[in-house]
This record gives structure tokens, C-alpha cells and sequence, in this order.
């Protein structure tokens, strides 16, 4: 499984920038996230290092962007 950890929200947003704004986004309950769809994220001024990212390149494809705590 590719995963990717953004450094910061800048580095996040180069990640998800081909995703469509209303794209749903699924984070696992220990994230903090409050966001829903990939609009919401790309708003977001703090990136917690310790989030991942899991497979964007897969998203456009499944309709859904994956967000985790790293282990």
C-alpha cells in the first residue's frame, strides 16, 4: 500500500492538488479531522506530521481520499 506524509499543509496540497474539491475525504477516527470532502482539506493552515495520506493516486479511481494516524 503507498502512503505518503505530508510535511505541511502546502506539502498536502501539492499531494491532493489533481483531486476534485468535492471529493469525498475518510479519516480514521483518531485523526482529529473534521473535514469531508478534499475542498475542506485544502483549507487547512496546519498539517499534523504524524497524519498520513494513503494512496492519492488511488482515490480518483475509488471516489475516496484515505487519511491515518502513521504507526
Amino acid at each position: 500500500m503507498l502512503w505518503y506524509r505530508p510535511e505541511t499543509a502546502i506539502d498536502l496540497r501539492a499531494l491532493i492538488c489533481d483531486l476534485p474539491n468535492d471529493m469525498q475525504v475518510v479519516a480514521s477516527g483518531d485523526t482529529g479531522l473534521t473535514v469531508s470532502t478534499v475542498g475542506e482539506l485544502r483549507e487547512l493552515n496546519v498539517w499534523p506530521k504524524e497524519l498520513i495520506i494513503v494512496n492519492p493516486h488511488f482515490a480518483t479511481r475509488s471516489g475516496t481520499l484515505k487519511v491515518e494516524r502513521a504507526a
